[in-house]
């Protein structure tokens, strides 16, 4: 299990390794079209937490092993726009402490956009309480890839 991994707000120190995270993932999957290069997508984590994504990380022992990018929008339900964790530490309960950390930063709700193919993440969400809109499906997106909208309905619900 993963008792000694510490759910945290990113600091800046911590975005090259989220960075790296997610161009692993791009890159180990078949479905999606090649990342921009780790330096490309450093920029696009910095750039993101400057303009006010809040960047939540699990740290084990000073290894950034996943993390969340939530943005909050005026007058619209936040946008969950990353939950990534390494592939050696899905298992165990991380991508779900992740998310619980989400859920406490935003117990009105919110939403999340996951690529159809993946099913791993679809059950992680499915598991959490997080529920589909299958009127939102989009099937023209920047990867080429139909993506699914699913919601958290917050505390309320």
């Amino acid at each position: 299990m993963h008792e000694d991994v510490v759910i945290r707000k990113a600091r800046p120190a911590d975005l090259a390794a989220c960075a790296a995270i997610v161009v692993d993932e791009i890159t180990s999957v078949s479905y999606l079209p090649d990342p921009p290069d780790l330096a490309e997508m450093i920029d696009i984590f910095e750039k993101a937490a400057a303009s006010g994504r809040h960047i939540t990380v699990a740290d084990r022992g000073g290894e950034i092993i996943g993390y969340t990018s939530t943005e909050p929008r005026a007058d619209m339900v936040p946008h969950l726009h990353a939950l990534y964790l390494k592939p050696a530490h899905r298992e165990g309960g991380v991508g779900k402490r992740l998310l619980d950390a989400v859920k406490i930063d935003w117990p009105q709700g919110f939403e999340l956009t996951v690529f159809e193919l993946n099913e791993d993440a679809q059950r992680l969400y499915l598991r959490e309480g997080l529920r589909e809109i299958p009127k939102r499906r989009d099937d023209d997106t920047e990867e080429g890839v139909p993506t699914l909208l699913m919601v958290w309905d917050g505390e309320a619900a």
